[in-house]
C-alpha cells in the first residue's frame, strides 16, 4: 500500500442499519462532493449483507476516489474477521493512505463545503497528532437539536463522554499497525471513550478545530441504540476500562 505525505482519508465504516445505510451514505457522499478541498480519498469498509452500498459506490466513483472493501476481505495482523462496529472502524482505518485520517460514521455528515479544507489547514499549521471539531446534533437531518464543543476529560474512559462520536475526530496517519490509533475490539459502547484516553495518554490532548464542521445524526437505527440495550453491557465495559487504566 502506497502512503501519501499529504491529503485526507475519510474513513467510513458502513452497515445496513435496518435498510437505511445506503440512504445515509448517499447523503454523506453528496456533502463530500461539495468540498472545496479536493486532495482526499474515501475509504469504505462495508459490513452490510447486501450490495446496496457497493452499488452506490459504483455510482459515485465518477465524482471522487472511493476505495471500497467488504470488511471481511480486509486482513489485519493477528485479527481474524469478526463482524462488528468496532472491528469495522479498524478495517476502514487500516486501508487509509493519506496523511490525515478523518473518521466519519455513515449516518453523520459534513456541515459546510470547507470542512476538509479546515482540517487540512489545521494540520498544516499545528503539531497536534489528533484533533476534534465542534459539532451539531440533529434528529431530523436538517435542524440542529444541539451544538457542542468537544472537551477531553481525564475520566472519559469511565464512560463520561465529553467528546462525542468519533466522527468529530481526525488524526495523523501513522502508516503502520499502531495500537493507539486502532479501537479496542473488546469494546462496543465505550470503544470511543477508551480510544480517546489512549490517544491522549500517547499524544497529549486533542487540538480543537473551532468550526461547527460535523453533524451527528441521532436516530433509532444507531448501533448504540441497539447493542447498548444489552443488560449490563456498559457496566461490564466500565469495569474492563477501569482494570485497563487503573490496574
Amino acid at each position: 500500500m502506497k502512503f501519501m505525505d499529504k491529503g485526507i482519508s475519510v474513513a467510513i465504516p458502513t452497515y445496513d442499519s435496518n435498510g437505511e445505510g445506503a440512504e445515509f451514505v448517499r447523503f454523506s457522499l453528496d456533502q463530500i462532493k461539495k468540498q472545496s478541498f479536493k486532495d482526499f480519498e474515501i475509504v469504505i469498509s462495508d459490513d452490510s449483507n447486501n450490495d446496496n452500498i457497493k452499488n452506490l459506490v459504483d455510482e459515485y466513483n465518477k465524482f471522487f476516489d472511493i476505495k471500497y472493501f467488504k470488511s471481511a476481505d480486509i486482513s489485519l495482523p493477528d485479527r481474524p474477521y469478526v463482524k462488528g462496529m468496532t472491528q469495522n472502524i479498524n478495517r476502514a482505518i487500516s486501508s487509509c493512505t493519506k496523511k490525515v485520517i478523518q473518521i466519519l460514521f455513515q449516518d453523520d455528515f459534513f456541515r459546510t463545503k470547507n470542512v476538509l479544507k479546515n482540517i487540512n489547514d489545521f494540520y498544516e499549521n499545528n503539531n497536534h497528532e489528533w484533533a476534534a471539531c465542534w459539532f451539531y446534533e440533529t434528529k431530523d437531518g436538517k435542524t440542529a437539536s444541539r451544538t457542542a464543543i468537544p472537551q477531553y476529560t481525564e475520566r472519559i474512559y469511565l464512560g463520561e463522554n465529553t467528546m462525542s462520536s468519533p466522527s468529530i475526530v481526525s488524526f495523523r496517519n501513522k502508516q503502520e499497525f499502531n495500537e493507539h490509533t486502532f479501537f479496542d475490539e473488546s469494546l462496543i459502547m465505550l470503544m470511543d471513550c477508551d480510544w480517546y484516553k489512549r490517544m491522549a495518554d500517547k499524544y497529549g490532548y486533542p487540538g480543537i478545530i473551532d468550526d461547527y464542521s460535523i453533524v451527528i445524526r441521532q436516530h433509532a437505527g444507531q448501533i448504540s441504540n441497539n447493542q447498548g440495550t444489552e443488560p449490563g453491557l456498559i457496566q461490564r465495559e466500565i469495569q474492563y476500562c477501569k482494570s485497563k487504566f487503573e490496574g
